[in-house]
């Protein structure tokens, strides 16, 4: 049924929602603005081109991971990523992940290549 309701109607409700949430943690007007601020960064980058998804979850995951990570480093030392055969794969996939692309650009501007 919410997919018959009209994108006029249902778009000012969920910012009234978001924003009523936003105040009613706190009960801070401070809150309702950080709300305005991300949700205007968001209404931008998608237009310029960028999925907000990813960025939500680098800034929700994010701390956690950075916790999670001080605590393994702590634990077993920096080592424990290179003799785990999982952290290892892990690792290995990540910076595969990073240079394919740029080896993948480097080889084309060496052949010549026009999209590159």
């Amino acid at each position: 049924k919410v997919i018959e309701v009209p994108k006029a109607l249902l778009y000012p409700i969920i910012v009234m929602l978001c924003f009523l949430g936003s105040y009613s943690t706190k009960g801070s007007l401070f809150d309702v603005w950080v709300c305005f601020g991300f949700g205007f960064l968001g209404a931008t980058l998608k237009r310029v081109g960028y999925q907000p998804g990813p960025i939500v979850l680098g800034l929700v995951l994010g701390e956690l991971l950075e916790m999670n990570f001080r605590r393994a480093v702590l634990i077993g030392g920096m080592q424990i990523f290179i003799e785990r055969p999982i952290s290892l794969v892990l690792l290995l996939l990540s910076l595969l992940s990073f240079l394919f692309p740029l080896a993948r650009s480097w080889f084309r501007r060496r052949l010549g290549d026009p999209v590159a």
